[in-house]
C-alpha cells in the first residue's frame, strides 16, 4: 500500500501542466529526511503542483511546483532560441558556399579573359611577320565603320604590305585591317578604281619601289574623295592622287577628317580639290614636297569652285617646298587656318592656269608668305594675288609677306588685298608687273618695285638699263625699276642674274608671327629645297644671288 506522500507526488505528476523536454515516465526523485530517495515515473509537463499541506499558495510544495514551471518556460525558450540559431547557421553556411562559388566562377573567367587577351595579343603582334592569304578582291566601299585591329600598348608597329603578291592586293584592304600606329607600304603601280576609308590613328601610308597612283575611276569613298582619312595623326607619302569625281562637286584626292595630317612628295592631279579638310581645332596640317595641279570643277558648266588646296577652320597650316599651279576660278590655296605658315614654295597660274586667287586666307590669322615664287597669269579670274580676310576674322590678323617674288601677267591687279583691320608687314619683295602693291592697311619696305605702270620706259631712260631708284611718296623705302633681272620669265625661272637690282638690295627683317622672318631656305623646282645662302647684305625676293650659287 503506497503511503500518503507517495500518493500526493503521484497525483501532483499526473495532473502537472509544466512542459519539459525530460521523456514521459521519466523518474521523478524526491529525498525525504530520513535519508530515503523516492523515483516517481511522471512527465514534467503533467505537473501542476506538489503540496505538502496546508499553506495553499505559500506553501513550500507550491512554491516548488512554480519554480519547476519557471525552469521549464526558459528551457523551451532556451530551446527555441537554439533552433533559431542554428537555421541562421545553416542560411549563413548556405551563403557562404553560394558566395565561395560565385567567387571561383568569376576568377575562373578572369583567367579566361587574360588567356583570350594574351592569344589576341599574340596574333596582332604576328600579323605584321607572317604572309597572309589575300582577300580574292576588294570589299566595296560603305558607311559602315570598321573598327581597327587590337594592340597592345608597347608592341612594335606592324607593316602592312600592299601589291601584287602582298598579303593585301589593294589599299583599301589594308585600311579595313589597319590599326593604330600600323605602316602600310604601297608597292608601285597604278591602282584603278580603288578608294578607302582610314579610321585608325597614327598611320604611316607611304608608297614604296617606285611611283604609287591612285585613280579614282569613277569610285570615291562616302562619295567624299579616294581617301577619306577620318583617324587622327595620319602621315601620307610618295602616293598620286588623280580623277576624284563626286556628286556634290568637290571630290578631294585626300578628304581630311581626324585630327593631324601630313603630306609628303605626294602628288594631286585632275581632282575637283586637291586636299578638302574639316574643321578641328586641335588639327594641324602640313604639306610639303608635294606637287597640286589643276584639281578645279568646270565653274561654267556646274557654277561650282574647285581648289588645289582647300583647308579648313583648323589650328595651323603650313605649305612649304610645294608646287601648287593650273587652279581654274578656284583658288590655288586656300585656307582658314588660325595660322598660316606658306614658306619656300612655287605658287601660280603659269601656263594653264586662271585662278581665282594665288593665296588666299579667308579669315585672316597670323600668317606668315615667306620666300615664295607667286606667277599669276593673263587668265585670272581676280584682280588680286593674295587675298587676305575677305570671309571673317580669326583672334590674331597679322599678315607678314617677306621675301617672295610676285610676278603679274594679267596686265593690271593688286599684289595683296588686305580686308580685316590692322597692319600688312611687306619686306623684301619682289613685285614685277602692273599693280597696287598693297590695299588695306600696312607697311612697305625694301621692297622692288618692278615696270609698274608706264615706269618702265621712264625709269630705263633716267637710270638706263636695270638700275633701280629709291621711290618716294607712299613708296618711300622701296626700289623702283624697269627690270628685276629674271634668269628665264618665260619659262617661270624667277632666279636672279648678274646685275639685277634686287642684288644686296633688302634689309635684315626681324621677326613676326612668333618665328624669324630671315629666310634660310629656297624653292629649287621641281619640289626641292636648298639652303639659302646670303652674302653680305639679303638680297630681294625668293632667291639669293650669292655669286652664282643659283644661278641656271
Amino acid at each position: 500500500m503506497p503511503s500518503p506522500i507517495f500518493r500526493i507526488l503521484l497525483s501532483l505528476c499526473l495532473a502537472a501542466t509544466v512542459p519539459c523536454t525530460a521523456p514521459a515516465l521519466a523518474d521523478m526523485k524526491v529525498k525525504l529526511k530520513d535519508g530515503r530517495v523516492l523515483s516517481l515515473p511522471v512527465d514534467r509537463e503533467e505537473v501542476d503542483s506538489i503540496a505538502f499541506g496546508p499553506g495553499g499558495a505559500d506553501s513550500p510544495a507550491r512554491r516548488a511546483a512554480d519554480r519547476l514551471r519557471g525552469d521549464a518556460e526558459s528551457v523551451r525558450s532556451a530551446s527555441d532560441a537554439v533552433a533559431r540559431a542554428e537555421e541562421a547557421v545553416r542560411k549563413a553556411e548556405a551563403a557562404a558556399r553560394a558566395a565561395q562559388a560565385a567567387a571561383a566562377a568569376a576568377e575562373k573567367a578572369s583567367s579566361e579573359a587574360r588567356k583570350a587577351g594574351e592569344e589576341a595579343r599574340a596574333a596582332a603582334s604576328a600579323a605584321g611577320r607572317v604572309a597572309h592569304k589575300p582577300p580574292r578582291r576588294a570589299e566595296p566601299p560603305g558607311p559602315a565603320r570598321n573598327e581597327p585591329a587590337p594592340r597592345a600598348e608597347g608592341d612594335p608597329p606592324r607593316v602592312l604590305k600592299v601589291g601584287p603578291g602582298q598579303p593585301y592586293t589593294l589599299p583599301s584592304q589594308a585600311a579595313k585591317a589597319a590599326g593604330n600606329g600600323d605602316v602600310i607600304e604601297i608597292q608601285a603601280g597604278t591602282y584603278n578604281g580603288d578608294v578607302a576609308i582610314w579610321r585608325a590613328d597614327n598611320l604611316v601610308i607611304r608608297g614604296v619601289g617606285g611611283p604609287v597612283r591612285l585613280l579614282a575611276g569613277g569610285r570615291a569613298a562616302q562619295d567624299k574623295g579616294i581617301w577619306v582619312i577620318a583617324g587622327d595623326n595620319t602621315t601620307v607619302q610618295n602616293i598620286e592622287f588623280s580623277g576624284a569625281r563626286v556628286r556634290d562637286r568637290n571630290g578631294a584626292g585626300i578628304r581630311q577628317e581626324g585630327a593631324g595630317l601630313i603630306v609628303r612628295h605626294c602628288r594631286f592631279v585632275g581632282n575637283e580639290m586637291g586636299i578638302l579638310t574639316g574643321s578641328n581645332p586641335r588639327s594641324d596640317i602640313l604639306i610639303e614636297h608635294s606637287e597640286f595641279a589643276r584639281n578645279t570643277t568646270d565653274y561654267e558648266r556646274y557654277k561650282s569652285l574647285g581648289h588645289n588646296v582647300y583647308i579648313g577652320r583648323v589650328r595651323s597650316f603650313t605649305l612649304r617646298h610645294s608646287w601648287v599651279h593650273g587652279a581654274v576660278t578656284g583658288h590655288n590655296v586656300k585656307s582658314r587656318a588660325l595660322r598660316n605658315l606658306i614658306l619656300y614654295n612655287r605658287i601660280g597660274d603659269e601656263a594653264e592656269g586662271g585662278s581665282s586667287y594665288l593665296v588666299d586666307l579667308s579669315n585672316g590669322g597670323a600668317s606668315v608668305l615667306l620666300g615664295n615664287v607667286l606667277h599669276q597669269g593673263p587668265r585670272a579670274d581676280n584682280w588680286a594675288m593674295v587675298s587676305y580676310g575677305t570671309e571673317g576674322a580669326n583672334p590674331d590678323q597679322s599678315l607678314f609677306v617677306v621675301n617672295n617674288t610676285f610676278v603679274n601677267d594679267k596686265g593690271d591687279g593688286i599684289f595683296v588685298r588686305r580686308i580685316t583691320a590692322g597692319e600688312t608687314v611687306m619686306v623684301n619683295n619682289i613685285l614685277a608687273g602692273k599693280g597696287k602693291p598693297l590695299v588695306g592697311g600696312g607697311r612697305l619696305r625694301a621692297n622692288l618695285i618692278v615696270g609698274a605702270g608706264g615706269l618702265a620706259g621712264a625709269v630705263r631712260g633716267l637710270l638706263g638699263g636695270d638700275a633701280a631708284r629709291p621711290g618716294s611718296g607712299a613708296l618711300e623705302g622701296n626700289l623702283l625699276a624697269a627690270e628685276a633681272g629674271f634668269a628665264d620669265p618665260q619659262k617661270f625661272d624667277f632666279r636672279l642674274t648678274q646685275g639685277s637690282p634686287a642684288i644686296d638690295a633688302g634689309e635684315s627683317p626681324a621677326s613676326g608671327a612668333g618665328m624669324s622672318l630671315r629666310p634660310d631656305s629656297e624653292y629649287r623646282h621641281a619640289l626641292m629645297a636648298v639652303e639659302r645662302r646670303p652674302r653680305g647684305a639679303p638680297d630681294i625676293g625668293a632667291f639669293e644671288f650669292a655669286g652664282g650659287w643659283n644661278a641656271p
